[in-house]
């Protein structure tokens, strides 16, 4: 339906109106308050009406919908930590001290130290042998009055030849089978050609029948409270609670 202009409904409304001037202003403004306050009624209940269609709409299809919730685990912490706050005002430490200790409770190093301290073990000897060196002669470059050898080192290529060092290690001699060398205090071995170079330290493997665990172990190293104090070809002594403890080979 088209309504009329403002400007004509004031117009025909006025003309039977009295004629004063200023009767004539007052009551052209009050009536286009008024005509303007009504359209204003009437489209606001319109837009609401589209609204109400609008979220009726909506409510219908997300009422139809599966909704997959999805939260990361960076959320889901924020949110426990709010819930423990909620739950726990006070610190743990206070809830600690007024209850009992049960197998659920919170991880205390110490108890776990004194409980490691006092496992007991049973190991026996399975071998002893020298620990390998962290080097390898992998090949060498032939030269017409020299050979060159490369040698890895862990992960490090080194190039080598009669005369230099190699960490400690001084080479002797380079050939195409092996290279000569001899250590600090002038002990002389042999870098073979891709083989394992083994040092004179020695290191054993322990097998304890409690735990059902295999240990590869050097002198110096502490499983528990036992000591490895001594490694030889075929023993090893164990130091605990101040006794010795011989292994012998089975």
């Amino acid at each position: 339906m088209r309504l009329p202009k403002i400007s004509d409904s004031i117009k025909k409304i006025t003309d039977i109106l009295p004629r004063s001037n200023v009767e004539k202003l007052i009551l052209r403004t009050l009536i286009a308050i008024w005509i303007i306050t009504l359209l204003a009624v009437i489209g606001l209940r319109a837009i609401k009406g589209a609204s109400d269609n609008v979220e009726k709409k909506i409510s219908e299809t997300a009422t139809k919908m599966r909704i997959s919730p999805s939260v990361s685990r960076d959320e889901m912490k924020k949110y426990e930590t709010i819930l423990n706050q909620a739950e726990y005002p006070e610190p743990m430490g206070e809830y600690a001290q007024k209850v009992k200790r049960d197998p659920f409770s919170e991880y205390n190093e110490e108890i776990v130290q004194i409980v490691t301290q006092a496992t007991e073990h049973n190991f026996s000897l399975k071998s002893v042998g020298n620990i390998p060196l962290p080097v390898i002669y992998k090949g060498y470059i032939e030269l017409p009055d020299k050979l060159i050898g490369q040698v890895n080192w862990k992960e490090t290529t080194r190039f080598v030849e009669d005369g230099t060092t190699l960490n400690g290690y001084k080479i002797l001699k380079v050939a195409k089978d092996k290279i000569e060398a001899s250590d600090e205090q002038g002990r002389k071995m042999e870098f073979l050609l891709n083989k394992p170079v083994l040092s004179d330290k020695l290191n054993a493997v322990l097998y304890d029948s409690i735990s059902k665990k295999t240990f590869n172990v050097e002198v110096a190293n502490v499983i528990d409270d036992y000591k490895v104090i001594d490694i030889q070809p075929d023993y090893v002594i164990l130091l605990s609670k101040g006794s010795e403890i011989k292994l012998t080979k089975e």
